[in-house]
């Protein structure tokens, strides 16, 4: 049956989403209630499509689909869930697979834009790592990262599962990813697996036919030879565990070894082709229209691209973030374009945290286009006094403008830890590098320059529990080897909040110091079981709380996530794993707790409304709806006002517009959303 004939006759619920006509890409998709979407969200997964001009973005609100002459997004789809962690094409671009953090796949028609098959399995499958169709787009492989149990083939079109996998064990590297390629003929399935070896699997016969020993702990990527009788493996090794989430690979040779896949594949015999001096970071391997193999590595500022037979470069290429940016977070894909020459027929597309780079080698110096619109994980929010601005001051800050939904292309690529709007319309900030601490102002027409005296309305906390008003030392916290999770500032600057945790003795705490003394004057009272009538929320959740029936080895008694003082500074609000908490700022007793329901727990994004008589918390994504809530309190009765769904994860940081029309909400996902919240706190502007 043809393709065409096939989609017309599937019987599937189709769900279809169509390109917008819109260009501002501000309001695509947007939720209800919101108003506009600041940034594209951060990049997982990029891939482009042969011979079509498209090129996929899988970020975290959803698949981009960009055309590469203008490098300007047609649509944005797939943003029920989000989080899409792979994408794939076909061999001919008709198709494109696209995979979510939940393990859900999905095949879709790209000139349609409609899904014509979701895939079903069997077994714990989450987090899908790579996609892969075979050259006759008959198949799509999948194998996740993390906690998956096989790799599996299913028939691309229909979603009948053909072929399961097993997967024994966890790789060494730590890397959580699994290569895996179809042969040329797409009769065989090559993959590295958690068991540390290189597997080939025979499709028709359903059994894996060989597994290929190695020197090195990992294999960066895999590749057949266009003829099918070899299988190319790049391999590098791997330095002492530098975190629980990512061994980096050392410095020194990376080697290629070319498999011979016919008779010599059961003796497990290969030919080193050649090895690379470079630096740490991902590497990618491709063959142009001239069976030329390429490959492109990666050091800490540049991009190398060589000709593997000859061990030649061919040329190199600078980046455009941070190093570290691309150490962790860089996906690389290779598009043939069919020109006359090898470096020509080569395309090179680099996603990083917040920016997409496309090389094109029409000539040997040529730049990349880069695009700035994809953006970070959002973990603080300011709005300026005017309103008119609206600063991500964490990790990797940007300054919007809040009228035109624009950033400001900034200087510096590390965080501010203190941000003040003066009088007469300047910026003054305090930021910190591995350098030590900046100091900058920026005029009105954002001319940025060194200013090494600022005002006194610079507070803030380092890491090492320092507190600082401006680049002064004001005292040191004396924390007793407890971590500092958050803390806040009273509006005048005289009170300093913060929540300390110590996970090892599972010891949590909330203290209050006088800044202008650099004491201890209170500690808040976390007790968990209070009077009845202090808590709010539903009758079947407050009976559930003071039944201790959350506890799940998640909530105890753990101490706040999230701090903020009231507007007035009278009130403190803690978001704690399960309750909001609201303490008098002068007595500092417990004036109510607020009890959202099992599916907006960890509610640690707070914001108080300009008036103070409504407070904003945002929760963590909880594995119990495709979204996350955002929350509207009534301050004086604990009464929910309003609940918004638009993050598919957790919610960061939130921030009021000093007129107290628009709440600002920063995500996990690299977005900021802009709510009309106008109706609901209209009483308080009366």
């Amino acid at each position: 049956m043809k393709y065409g004939d096939l989609v017309e006759n599937l019987n599937l619920q189709m769900h279809v989403q169509g390109a917008h006509n819109n260009r501002d890409t501000t309001t695509w998709a947007l939720p209800e209630h919101a108003i506009a979407r600041l940034g594209r969200g951060y990049v997982q997964a990029v891939a482009h499509a042969p011979n079509k001009g498209i090129l996929a973005v899988g970020s975290r609100i959803g698949v981009w689909l960009y055309d590469t002459s203008t490098m300007i997004p047609f649509a944005l789809w797939e943003t029920e869930r989000g989080l899409i962690a792979a994408v794939a094409f076909s061999p001919n671009g008709d198709l494109l697979a696209t995979s979510n953090w939940d393990g859900d796949i999905k095949i879709w028609d790209v000139q349609s834009l409609r899904c014509i098959s979701k895939m079903e399995r069997v077994g714990k499958f989450n987090g899908v790592c790579q996609l892969a169709f075979s050259s006759d787009q008959q198949y799509l492989a999948a194998c996740s990262g993390g906690s998956g149990d096989s790799v599996y083939i299913w028939h691309a079109m229909t979603a009948e599962q053909v072929l399961k996998f097993p997967i024994e064990k966890k790789t060494r590297s730590g890397l959580g990813r699994i290569q895996i390629t179809f042969s040329p003929d797409s009769s065989l399935l090559a993959g590295v697996t958690r068991d540390d070896i290189i597997s080939i699997w025979d499709i028709e016969a359903g059994e894996r036919i060989a597994c290929l020993n190695r020197q090195s702990d990992i294999v960066y990527d895999l590749i057949f030879s266009p003829c099918g009788q070899h299988l190319i493996s790049l391999e590098g090794n791997v330095q002492p565990r530098t975190s629980n989430l990512f061994r980096s690979p050392a410095e020194g040779n990376f080697v290629l070894r070319k498999w011979e896949i016919n008779q010599h594949i059961a003796e497990n015999r290969n030919l080193l082709l050649t090895s690379f001096p470079v630096e740490k970071g991902a590497r990618r391997l491709t063959y142009s229209s001239d069976e030329t193999l390429l490959a492109a590595t990666f050091s800490q500022t540049h991009t190398a691209i060589w000709d593997v037979e000859s061990n030649k470069k061919l040329t190199t290429l600078a980046h455009q973030e941070s190093p570290k940016d691309l150490c962790f977070s860089t996906r690389y894909a290779f598009h043939d374009t069919g020109e006359h020459t090898a470096k020509q027929r080569l395309k090179l597309i680099v996603g990083g945290r917040k920016t997409l780079q496309i090389w094109s080698f029409e000539e040997p110096t040529s730049q990349a286009t880069v695009i700035h619109e994809h953006t970070y994980s959002c973990e603080s929010l300011k709005f300026s006094p005017d309103g008119k601005k609206l600063v991500n001051m964490r990790t990797i800050p940007r300054i919007w403008d809040v009228a035109s939904k624009r950033s400001e292309n900034l200087p510096v690529d590390f965080p501010f830890n203190a941000i003040h709007f003066t009088d007469c319309g300047t910026v003054e900030i305090v930021a910190t590098s591995e350098n030590g601490i900046k100091t900058y102002e920026i005029a009105n027409h954002g001319e940025w320059k060194p200013k090494p005296i600022l005002s006194k309305n610079l507070l803030w906390v380092a890491r090492d529990g320092v507190v600082y008003e401006g680049i002064q030392k004001l005292f040191t916290l004396e924390t007793c080897e407890m971590t500092i999770r958050t803390h806040a500032f009273s509006p005048d600057g005289s009170l300093l909040v913060v929540g300390l945790e110590n996970r090892q003795e599972a010891n949590f705490a909330a203290e209050v110091w006088n800044v202008k003394h650099g004491k201890h004057i209170a500690t808040l009272p976390l007790t968990r079981q209070l009077p009845a009538d202090m808590y709010r929320g539903d009758t079947q959740t407050i009976e559930n709380t003071l039944a201790k029936k959350f506890d799940r080895g998640l909530l105890g008694d753990k101490g706040p996530m999230g701090l903020t003082f009231s507007p007035c500074g009278n009130l403190i609000a803690g978001g704690l794993p399960a309750a909001i908490r609201l303490w008098d700022a002068i007595t500092y007793e417990t004036v109510m707790v607020i009890c959202p329901p099992i599916e907006y727990l960890r509610p640690y994004a707070l914001a108080f409304s300009p008036c103070g008589q409504s407070l904003a918390s945002g929760g963590w994504w909880f594995g119990l709806s495709a979204k996350v809530p955002i929350q509207l309190w009534e301050v004086a009765t604990g009464a929910n006002i309003a609940t918004f769904w638009g993050h598919p994860t957790d919610i960061q940081c939130l921030a009021f517009s000093p007129d107290g029309t628009v709440l600002a909400s920063g995500s996990f996902d690299g977005t900021i959303l802009l709510w009309d919240v106008t109706r609901y706190l209209q009483n308080e502007k009366s």
